[in-house]
């Protein structure tokens, strides 16, 4: 959700003022200063619930308002500051970039007018910061044999966690390995987020592993040969492919062993052909009889038949499947999506704040995260409500009970609950959460049969 071309409080007059007030003023990574504090003004309009919010914010002065802006400057620029909107709102960063309006956290986006929830902005390598970071590189390399490795691309694996990588290509030289570098190493919450000066220093640490690794090329192409060796051999074994062998040496630049990833093609996540990720550590006695083969290369091909012949394209737990069900456009849209990608996600409105949704593959199976910020979240098993306590008595009664018969969310939910447990600020309900089969083309979903569980 991006708040810019929202007017919550009716001021085509204030924005005008806010943008002769501010002019071209930049805040520091491609976006206008009065589109930021206009998006802050609507904020504060929202969370801060006042009956003459527009009006306060209607009759602020020309100075008032250049104080904001040089306020939002700085706080988007520095860590562990914090100020007052008009309407009683806080904002205050705990990271350069990551700020939090009241409960809710609100990014920069390079390239992008206003500011966004976090939960809204992309997680890749991409647009002005993305060729800032590649601008970087080619200068600093300039001069340097590494210079030779070329520039970074964007790839984007699923393993147990997402994984937005950096990737070089094959260095000859060093065995054919691949320099590879997580992408959100910027101490921004998002990549998009960071300012001019952490994509300098990101930069520049990059830079340091592409010297080491032409520094250390034969010791790396020599490890790299013992691991591929390997790898070949369980892919032989397993009827798969080695499509590279990755090294990551910000950690390890000066170690004397080596941790390497070789990423095989084989089943993956979404129980689809696609790359699966073995790691290797750097010990020189590590053979194949110690390596620890990976899901995808050993056992989900059983699997993925087994879940063809039923007709199904893998499974999705309970609370995927009720939000999904709520989902705007409707759950097919959504599963659409899934078809081919890793995760989908989207945005429900409430009468108040948004909530954000991503449904994504584990395991073969379809799972969410749903965020609320300062109303409710859910991860795994667990679902936090914010501002909604339960006496103790009242507590001990709630297992077996569904969500729906003690909280109103905003979609129906009818897992039952486990547990209760108190939170700072509310109630966390441990639930009991199942899977059932999916086919995503039809939208259908069903219990698996007991014979083949």
């Amino acid at each position: 959700m991006i708040v810019d071309d929202e007017d919550r409080f009716g001021s085509a007059q204030l924005r005008k003022r806010i943008r002769a007030i501010c002019g071209n003023l930049d805040i520091g990574n491609g976006t206008p200063v009065a589109d930021a504090l206009w998006s802050a003004l609507n904020l504060d309009f929202r969370i801060g619930g006042r009956m003459d919010g527009a009006a306060v914010l209607n009759a602020l002065t020309d100075d008032e308002i250049d104080n904001l802006a040089c306020e939002m400057m700085r706080i988007y620029g520095e860590r562990d500051s914090e100020c007052t909107l008009p309407l009683g709102t806080i904002m205050a960063s705990d990271q350069v970039g990551d700020v939090r309006f009241g409960h809710e956290r609100w990014l920069l986006d390079a390239g992008r007018p206003g500011l966004h929830a976090m939960a809204d902005i992309r997680r890749d390598a991409h647009g002005p910061n993305f060729e800032l970071l590649r601008s970087h590189i080619t200068r600093l390399t300039s001069n340097l044999p590494c210079d030779r490795l070329g520039l970074p691309s964007p790839v984007f694996i699923v393993d147990t966690n997402e994984r937005h990588l950096l990737h070089f290509r094959p260095c000859i030289e060093a065995g054919g390995v691949v320099l590879q570098r997580w992408t959100n190493c910027t101490d921004a919450p998002r990549f998009a987020a960071a300012s001019p000066t952490q994509i300098l220093e990101f930069a520049e640490s990059i830079v340091a592993d592409m010297q080491a690794l032409w520094d250390r090329r034969e010791a790396i192409a020599a490890r790299a040969e013992a691991v591929r060796a390997i790898a070949e051999a369980v892919a032989a074994e397993h009827g798969v492919e080695v499509l590279l062998v990755a090294v990551d040496l910000s950690q390890q630049r000066d170690s004397a062993r080596v941790d390497m990833e070789v990423h095989y093609l084989a089943i993956d996540e979404a129980m689809r052909v696609g790359p699966v990720l073995g790691f290797f550590p750097g010990e020189d006695d590590y053979t194949a009889e110690f390596h620890q083969v990976p899901t995808g290369v050993s056992h989900r091909s059983g699997e993925l038949a087994k879940l063809h012949q039923l007709g199904a394209d893998g499974r999705i737990d309970d609370m995927a499947a009720a939000v999904a069900a709520a989902a705007p456009g409707g759950a097919k849209a959504v599963f659409a999506k899934l078809v081919i990608d890793y995760q989908a996600s989207f945005e429900m409105s409430t009468s108040n704040t948004p909530m954000f949704v991503t449904l994504y593959w584990r395991d073969g199976t379809i799972k969410a995260d749903i965020s609320m910020a300062g109303k409710l979240e859910w991860y795994g098993t667990r679902l936090e409500i914010f501002g909604h306590f339960l006496p103790e008595t009242a507590s001990e009664s709630l297992p077996g009970r569904t969500v729906d018969s003690v909280a109103l969310l905003p979609f129906p939910c009818a897992c039952r609950i486990e547990r209760v447990r108190d939170l700072v600020g509310g109630t966390r309900l441990d639930l009991a959460i199942g899977t059932r089969l999916i086919n995503l083309t039809t939208g259908r979903i069903w219990d698996e049969p007991a014979s083949d569980r």
